[in-house]
């Protein structure tokens, strides 16, 4: 080829190179995914409704440490062993497949959440998270993480360079020099919104929770405390401080409450975090739309199925105070 001119850029074949041809094909399409962080103070139940209509929008996933810890977990499903037909006893099963490097890595990653159980540390859940970050749809489509970071710790975990060590969350020096951010991009935030509200309302909001989420008013007094230090205004190690000194990434602030219009605030949110450029991202297909609105719909029935029985378990255990 060296003497037509043609310089080659993918000799090992398309397979070998399917990202450097997916970047060039975002590239030459104009694809700019939507990557978004949408955080804010416990018991703010407008950070999941803002999270889920931004995702929706821009029709990308919705990630939480819920659904990134779900995902970690998973294990797909070994095929049906082939049944020996009879006269073929004498032959040889076949070997199992070896796993890729990354089936490798994400087995690892799985035993290691599932040994922790409930108590994820933050190094591993970073992890978690940007493995959750780094699927085949995240990277070519975009992302919505609602509800982390929520320290500046374990914003250095998931978009710096280098892996997370072992410490104190609490424990971080702001005369240390700034972390250098993570070299790929690969989850570069585009936008990062920043909800707030008053401590009264957050209060009313958390002692309204049901179930097994439901906090008592002194754990939520401490929590939001911890949160109230963690995003000061003056705390040069903040996550808000993290995105704009490293990542150069504005934060959008909104204060909410009860009477917050969600639909203004989403259309607000989109307008400041699209930067006066429509980002541009394929809808999905009939048949995607179709498994989202089964999934939808098995979540609601979930959700009613639980509520159902909690409120059943309730009306027992009042009849057993009657008696």
């Amino acid at each position: 080829m060296a003497g037509l001119g043609i310089e080659w850029t993918c000799e090992d074949g398309l397979v070998a190179n399917a990202a450097a041809v997916i970047e060039e094909y975002k590239q030459a399409r104009d694809l700019r995914p939507m990557r978004l962080v949408i955080s804010g103070p416990p018991a703010c139940s407008l950070n999941a409704v803002v999270a889920t209509a931004l995702a929706q929008k821009y029709y990308v996933p919705l990630v939480t440490k819920a659904s990134a810890l779900a995902a970690a977990l998973y294990e797909k499903p070994k095929p049906e062993p082939v049944l020996l037909v009879e006269g073929d006893e004498d032959d040889e099963p076949e070997p199992e497949p070896e796993l890729t490097e990354a089936e490798e890595a994400a087995a690892a990653l799985r035993e290691e959440v599932m040994e922790a159980g409930d108590n994820v540390p933050d190094t591993l859940m970073c992890r978690v998270i940007k493995a959750a970050l780094s699927t085949v749809q995240c990277r070519n489509q975009g992302w919505v993480l609602q509800g982390y970071p929520s320290t500046w710790r374990e914003a250095t975990g998931v978009w710096a360079e280098g892996e997370l060590e072992e410490g104190d969350g609490s424990e971080v020096d702001p005369e240390a020099p700034l972390p250098e951010a993570e070299a790929t991009g690969v989850f570069a935030a585009t936008g990062v919104v920043m909800l707030d509200a008053a401590d009264e309302w957050l209060q009313e909001q958390a002692m309204d929770e049901e179930g097994d989420g439901a906090r008592t008013e002194d754990a939520f007094t401490v929590e939001l405390q911890a949160y109230r230090v963690q995003n000061a205004d003056d705390n040069e190690r903040s996550p808000a401080s993290f995105f704009e000194s490293v990542l150069r990434v504005d934060t959008v602030a909104h204060v909410v409450d009860g009477a917050t219009d969600v639909a203004a605030l989403v259309g607000d949110t989109a307008l400041a975090v699209e930067k006066g450029s429509k980002p541009f991202n394929y809808h999905p297909t009939p048949q995607e739309e179709a498994e989202a609105l089964r999934a939808a719909q098995e979540a609601q029935k979930k959700k009613a199925d639980d509520d159902a029985a909690l409120a059943e378990q309730k009306r027992q255990s009042e009849l057993e105070e009657r008696e």
